[in-house]
């Protein structure tokens, strides 16, 4: 089977033709809404447009910690979790609708 290397120039126009940030920005959301509160913390620093993007408060109002919430297990200790539930809080504003605390481990625990 050959290999066939691609130039630098097609690799770049490839990547803007089909890149995250071509997609419409309802797209985007639908696929930011499905990721866990962790992750979607994190995905603000990826780029000014991401952070924008991620402003908009339907992110922020349902806060899930629970056992089966996709956060990483370290996120789930007291200490992260409120860090977690106060930076979705500042970003809900006033539509804060949940806040399922079920699978945070106090401190001491397991």
């Amino acid at each position: 089977m050959e290999t066939v290397a691609a130039s630098p120039d097609a690799l770049t126009v490839a990547d803007e033709a089909v890149g995250f940030s071509s997609l419409p920005d309802e797209v985007a959301k639908k696929i930011f809404s499905g990721l866990s509160l962790d992750t979607r913390l994190r995905s603000r620093e990826v780029s000014p447009a991401w952070c924008a993007l991620l402003e908009d408060a339907s992110f922020w109002t349902h806060v899930d910690l629970s056992a089966s919430c996709r956060v990483n297990p370290r996120f789930l200790h007291a200490f992260y979790a409120l860090a977690m539930l106060r930076a979705a809080c500042v970003r809900a504003k006033t539509s804060l609708q949940s806040v399922d605390f079920s699978g945070v481990h106090c401190v001491g625990g397991d």
